[in-house]
Parts: structure tokens; sequence; C-alpha cells
């Protein structure tokens, strides 16, 4: 789960490639200005530099400290944790434009002003709906992509499924293989909406990057415009069949769930009990060693240092409650097991 991490200060940028970075990109940034600064500062320490081609890159974070833009995208993370980053973050970044990067590593490119070529790498057309076996639809596989076809269907594809987008017009006979719904179980990841009286389609995303699909629109979909939604499904949704109801994410369970992995991303290694942690997650020094020497992610996390009043902070925002410090292991009582 690759990332680039880019910071933008003096005129001047920095790129760094991280192999493991995606599951960092929101759990660093929703600690605030300071202890991001900190995390790139020591992670700049061994890294190396230069752009991951944007089909071999998962997450990234750009920090323009000059213009006071944070940008990011992650595609670990569900539509859950991506809201409430979007909730909160602006509050964590305080004077800031805080946005996500909908085209992937291509905003960053094109927001310091370079050449998409240096990562670019054109995605295939899709040629099959589904890219191994139809799962079994009785065994309820996880929701991804909302297909929806003028005013009368609405199909719902699970995580074996292409993108839609990437089969082009093909994709209106494959459909008629799969079956209709009318509600979805979970919040899908993203939408696509067809109209063929008017050849139009409209495409919504939360956490996948569209990587250049506006570039290659034309050639996938000959005589089809493309009307891009950014996240808001309820284009879609009054657009397709009446009745189709999404289950709405709500702000209270999005906060929880992001507090969730901010407690096990920062929790272990808070710089007041980070001796004490590490004693009963790890044993012995040499076991110890092992898992948080140089170009481990505990490592990066142990050098930030987050205190305990930097976690706090962004707790009592996701939660509403005052942590009680140590928050490991009382947030995960299978530690002392």
């Amino acid at each position: 789960m690759r990332a680039n991490w880019v910071s933008v200060r003096d005129g001047e940028y920095e790129v760094l490639a991280d192999h493991l970075g995606a599951y960092d990109v929101l759990e660093v940034s929703i600690m605030g200005p300071e202890v991001t600064d900190r995390f790139l500062a020591v992670y700049a320490e061994d890294a190396g530099g230069g752009w991951y081609e944007e089909d071999r890159l998962d997450g990234g974070l750009l920090v323009d400290w000059d213009d006071r833009v944070l940008m990011a995208f992650a595609t670990p993370r569900s539509p859950r944790a991506r809201a409430a980053w979007l909730d909160v973050a602006p509050r964590m970044w305080p004077g800031w434009e805080v946005c996500w990067a909908y085209d992937g590593i291509g905003d960053f490119v094109t927001y310091l002003g370079e050449d998409l070529a240096e990562v670019r790498s054109p995605a295939e057309p899709a040629t099959e709906l589904f890219w191994s076996d139809r799962p079994d639809e009785a065994a309820k596989p996880r929701l991804k992509y909302l297909v929806s076809v003028g005013d009368t269907a609405a199909y719902a594809l699970s995580w074996r499924a292409n993108e839609p987008w990437r089969l082009g017009p093909a994709i209106l006979d494959q459909l008629r293989d799969v079956g209709r719904v009318t509600e979805c179980p979970e919040m899908p990841v993203a939408g696509l909406h067809l109209d063929p009286a008017s050849r139009t389609a409209g495409l919504w995303t939360t956490s996948i990057p569209l990587v250049g699909l506006a570039e290659q629109w034309e050639s996938w979909w000959p005589g089809w415009r493309l009307e891009l939604w950014a996240d808001r499904i309820e284009e879609q949704i009054r657009r397709c069949a009446a009745g189709v109801e999404i289950p709405a994410l709500g702000r209270t369970d999005c906060r929880s769930l992001l507090a969730e992995l901010v407690v096990d991303h920062w929790s272990p290694y808070v710089a007041e009990d980070v001796d004490d942690n590490l004693t009963l997650i790890y044993g012995d020094s040499r076991t110890r060693a092992r898992y948080t020497g140089p170009d481990t992610m505990a490592h990066y996390r142990i050098r930030t240092a987050v205190t305990r009043a930097e976690l706090s902070a962004v707790l009592r925002l996701l939660t509403g409650a005052e942590p009680e410090h140590p928050v490991y292991p009382r947030a995960c009582p299978e530690a002392a097991d």
C-alpha cells in the first residue's frame, strides 16, 4: 500500500516514497500540522524520493506550508473514515484549505504545475464486468459500486467487479446478468449512472482515484458525455430508479471509526507512555528491537513523539469525550491478555 508524501515549503517541494504509507495518510494528517510536520521530518531522514506511478500507488498526502493547502487520498480507508476525516481535519488545520484528491496523485502533480507524464500509467479498458468468478449473491459480498441505468434499474457490484467505467458502453449488456437492487446494505465506494437516451454518464467516488479517467473517456465511451460529481452520491440517487435506498453515513459512527483508527495507530507510541507500552507489547528487548527498528512503521511513529495532549485533542473532536491516559492498553484490552 504505497504512498507519496509531498511537502511544499519556501517555494520548493519534496516528494517522499513510502511503500506502506497509504495506511498512515488519514491517521497522520488528522493529528494536525505540528504532528504531521514532525512525522514528515522524521520520515525524510530515511526515505527515498520520487513519484510512484499511479498504478502502483494507494495513497498520498500533499502539505503546502506556504499557501496552507492540505490534500489527501487513501484507497485502504472506507467511506466512513474518509467522511470523518473531511469533517474533522479542517478543525485540526484551522485556516487551511482541506481537500480530497479525486484524481489521485495526478491532482498533486497538477497542483505543483508539473508534467502528468511523470506519474501517468494509462489504465487498459476492461472487457469483463468481474475480474474473477462472479461471487455467490447468497454470501452477501461487500458492496463496492452502485451502477444505475436511466430511472429504471440499479445494480450493486461487489469488490470482485472491475471499475465499471472501464468497460465502456459494453457494460449495458453485461449488467443484464446481474440482479437488480432497490437498496444497498452499505455505502458504496463509488457509483456510475448511465443515461442511454442522452448518452451521458455521471460518476462519483470516495476513495477510488480516477487516475486520468477524463483524459481517456472519449476512447472508452465514444459519443458519451462524462459528468464528474466528486463524492456527491446524491446526484446518482436523484436520477436512478425511484426507491433505491442507500444507508446514510452517520456522523457519530464515522467519527467513532476514525477515532478507533487513530487509537490503533498512535496510542502505543505516545511519548509519555511508549516505554511501558512497548515492554507490554514485545516483552524482551530483542523482539522489541526487531519490530521497532529502522524502516518499520513503529520506528517512525515512535520518533514522531506524539504527546498525550496531542492525542487527546483529536480524540476529543472525534468522540466528544476526554480520553483517560494511558490510552493503550485501556483502548486495546487484548494487549493485556
